[in-house]
Parts: structure tokens; C-alpha cells; sequence
């Protein structure tokens, strides 16, 4: 391609993407920014290093003041920071907990702000020196678990700055940055990569670990029981798997990963010996299970592409034919111009709404509920699958996407994985944090052109 096509070329994709965007909705029911000032003065000069965040489990309304608080928890190298975070009580607080004739009271963030720009932050926890927090997550109780760019698991706690507790991963890892080239498929499928989840009842620790220059990925589970903290229960050796993507609990037992090749597998931790389901050739990058639909499956593609499935469905499946070459899905979405997924998660209080993040980490936030309805009433008039198929794609893409955020383009500024840089709250509903390359943090929630007013009407 010469300079004079690559020109002409982007400048097209250029009108396109405005083109696109006036279609979705950008007003935010809130959105705030914040970029602590740090006891540690290099800190306030942050450029392209790894950083991730979660929220916490804690809500703690306060009516008097009209504000409602939760904790972020967000790595930058090799610390982690815990910060306040204050909200209009009115994002999560319901009518029905309201006396007759009580009013909120409008926010009062004077104090809030102030606090903010004048305190020095310090970090709750540190790792070792020479490593980057590479995720987070909460365990309650003040507890925290973190993978580290090595790939080891290291768990903190509210009483000591260091960790409690560590499994070591092995030679010192660093995930490939992010360069959206032509074949951008394979570019993001062979990345390095890794990940760790929890088990549904936190009593387990699931981690990938790629051993370097073998070709090779070591599965393993840790004991997660304060008397049995790291303890090994098992390991999977993938021998030819360069790298896991993605790895999820499907419950306590059954486990899910992605690897380099597109594919995605799950096993049995009671028996290791075969997988149990299977998908194959559809380049998955990541993938989530609903937390409110228990058989509901979201696979995110290198290519951009968005299936659903019905675990039901995939068990049957894979019983049957050893596995499908490609399993039929139930709906399929796609990013725009086919950015790649580097994850997927679900809201944790709507069974039709999750966001999926881009490489380039462009929010996108989906809901597909009226696509469901549209199924639903096809069937109760006593459609089939032909009926179902036949219902215009474009329609349904552009029902579903019902929000885009790029933060003014911030989202894209560095090459630093932004995989594990989005959180969507536990408890409140529809609420989203994020950081950036530079540090800046911001809590939004969107306004997707439909009031609860109208919602209940």
C-alpha cells in the first residue's frame, strides 16, 4: 500500500467513523474525572505503564449530603491505590426507600473536591519492585487479589503494605502492546498474554501462566481459603499453547479459557483428562458468562465479532459430534470496524446488558433486550428458527449498541494493554470506571435516550 492509498484511506474510515457515531447515544447521567496528586512525585508523571482498577463491593449512601460512595482499587507499576469515590446518591438510590414527601438532597462535592486536590496519596499495597499489577480483584473484608506481570498471584490485606501471601509465576512476562496492524486478527490472537479468576464461591483462584520460549501455558488452581492460601489443588499443562487470553470460572468446578489459536475450551477441575465443550476456528479473544442467566455464553472475537450462545446447546453439541467446527450461535454482533475484543463483561443487574472493550479501549455498551422480545413474540406466534434468522441484522446491531465511550479519545492514548483498565460496578447499576495510560480516572454512567420513568410506564 503506498502513502498516497494509506492516506485516502484512513481519511474514508475517518468520515465513516463520524458518519457511525452520530448514531449513538454520548449524554452521561454522570460522569466524573480524577487525577490524584501522589505523595510519590514521579507518580504525577505517568506515561504508557501498565495500570488496571476494579471497584469494590462497598455502597455506603450518605442522604445528608446527597452523595453515595464506593472504592476504586487501581494499580499503577507495581502499587495499588485505593481511592473514594463520590457519586449523586440519586445513580443508585430507589424510590421505595424514600419516606413519603422526602426529597433527595442535591450533591454536595465541595468538600469531596477539596479533599481530593489537596491530599497526597500513598499506596495501600506494594509488590515487588521489579513487577506491574497486572489485574485486580476483590475478595471482601478489605482483601485484595492481583496478578502481576510475571504472572504470579500475590494476595494483600487491610493490616501490612505487603502481600500476604504469593505463588510465584515463573520468568518475567510482558504483554505485547497494543499496534493495530493490517492483520490485526492474528497480531492480537499471538500476543502474550494471561489472566485469573475467581471460583463462584471464592474459594478457589484459577491463573494461566505461559512458560517463555516453550510454546507451553500451565493452568493452575490455588486454594483460596485463608488456612490453604496458594495451595495447589491442580495444574493443566497445554503443551503448543503459546498464550490464554482469557480464562473464566463457569462455576466452582468448571473452568473456560481461550488460547493463541481462536479457540475456546472448557474443562472439568475433577477430571482434566478431556475437555467437556469446545469451540473452535472463530479467533475468541475473550468471553463471559451471564451472572443472571446461568446458560447465557458471550464469546468477543479478534475480529470483532460477538456471539451468543446457550450453554445448553454447547453441551449437546459437543457430546454429540466431538464438537462443531463452529457451533451455532444464537446472535452475533459485531464492533466497529471489526475492532478486536479484549474483553467482555456483563452488567451484574440486567440479563441483556454488557459492554465489550476494544484493543484500543473504546467502550462499547450493548443491551439486547429488544432482540430477545422480537424472538420471544416470533415464537409465541409459532415462528421457527427460519423466522428468527430472517430478522434484519443491521436493524438489530443498531438497536443494541446503545452507547459508545472513547472519553474524548483518551481511551486510545498509549499502547499499554487497556484489557484489564474497565470495571462495571457489582452493585450499581450501569456504573463504569476506567483508567487510563496517563493515570486519569473516570466513573461514568451513560444516558441511553430511555428515562427509568419511561421504563416502569
Amino acid at each position: 500500500m503506498t502513502v498516497d492509498t494509506e492516506i485516502a484511506s484512513n481519511k474514508l474510515r475517518n468520515e465513516e467513523f463520524k458518519i457511525w457515531k452520530k448514531t449513538i447515544p454520548l449524554l452521561y447521567q454522570h460522569i466524573s474525572t480524577m487525577k490524584p496528586k501522589y505523595a510519590n512525585a514521579s507518580k504525577g508523571t505517568i506515561k504508557d505503564v501498565p495500570c488496571c482498577l476494579t471497584f469494590s463491593d462497598e455502597v455506603i449512601p450518605n442522604k445528608a449530603n446527597g452523595t453515595l460512595s464506593t472504592v476504586i482499587y487501581y494499580g499503577i507499576g507495581n502499587e495499588i491505590y485505593s481511592l473514594d469515590c463520590d457519586l449523586p446518591l440519586g445513580l443508585h438510590l430507589q424510590k421505595d426507600t424514600l419516606q413519603p414527601n422526602e426529597k433527595l438532597q442535591l450533591p454536595q462535592f465541595d468538600q469531596i473536591v477539596s479533599r481530593i486536590q489537596s491530599e497526597d496519596l500513598s499506596p495501600k499495597w506494594r509488590a515487588a519492585a521489579n513487577c506491574n499489577i497486572y489485574k485486580i480483584k476483590c475478595v471482601g473484608n478489605g482483601k485484595v487479589v492481583a496478578l502481576l506481570d510475571s504472572g504470579a498471584i500475590v494476595w494483600f490485606q487491610e493490616s501490612t503494605e505487603s502481600p500476604v501471601s504469593m505463588v510465584d509465576g515463573g520468568a518475567k512476562i510482558i504483554p505485547n502492546k497494543y499496534e493495530l496492524e493490517e492483520d490485526f486478527v492474528n497480531d492480537s490472537l499471538n500476543k502474550i498474554d494471561f489472566d485469573f479468576d475467581l471460583s463462584l464461591n471464592g474459594e478457589k483462584i484459577i491463573v494461566s501462566q505461559a512458560v517463555l520460549n516453550e510454546d507451553r501455558t500451565v493452568i493452575k488452581v490455588f486454594s483460596n481459603i485463608d488456612k490453604d492460601l496458594g495451595k495447589l489443588l491442580i495444574s493443566l499443562d497445554l503443551s503448543g499453547t503459546k498464550s490464554v487470553h482469557n480464562i473464566k470460572f463457569y462455576n466452582d468446578n468448571i473452568f473456560g479459557f481461550c488460547d493463541n489459536s481462536g479457540n475456546l475450551y472448557f474443562y472439568d477441575s475433577r477430571n482434566l483428562a478431556t475437555p467437556i465443550w469446545k469451540i473452535e476456528n472463530e479467533h475468541i479473544l475473550s468471553f463471559a458468562f451471564s451472572p443472571l442467566v446461568e446458560t447465557l455464553l458471550i464469546t468477543g472475537g479478534a475480529n470483532g465479532i460477538i456471539n451468543f450462545r446457550d450453554v445448553k446447546r454447547l453441551t449437546v453439541k459437543t457430546a454429540t459430534t466431538g464438537g462443531d467446527k463452529r457451533q451455532e450461535s444464537l446472535l452475533s454482533l459485531s464492533n466497529h470496524v471489526e475492532e478486536p475484543i479484549s474483553s467482555v463483561e456483563f452488567s451484574a443487574s440486567s440479563p441483556s446488558e454488557f459492554i465489550t472493550v476494544g484493543i484500543s479501549g473504546s467502550i462499547y455498551h450493548w443491551d439486547v433486550f429488544n432482540y430477545f422480545e422480537k424472538v420471544s413474540e416470533l415464537f409465541s406466534e409459532g415462528g421457527d428458527q427460519s423466522a428468527i434468522d430472517s430478522l434484519d441484522t443491521e436493524e438489530i446491531q443498531a438497536e443494541s449498541l446503545t452507547f459508545y465511550h472513547t472519553g474524548g479519545s483518551r481511551r486510545h492514548l498509549g499502547k499499554s494493554t487497556k484489557k484489564n483498565s474497565v470495571s462495571v460496578h457489582p452493585i450499581i447499576e450501569g456504573l463504569i470506571g476506567t483508567i487510563d495510560t496517563d493515570g486519569l480516572i473516570t466513573v461514568y454512567k451513560p444516558f441511553t435516550g430511555v428515562l427509568p420513568e419511561a421504563e416502569d410506564s
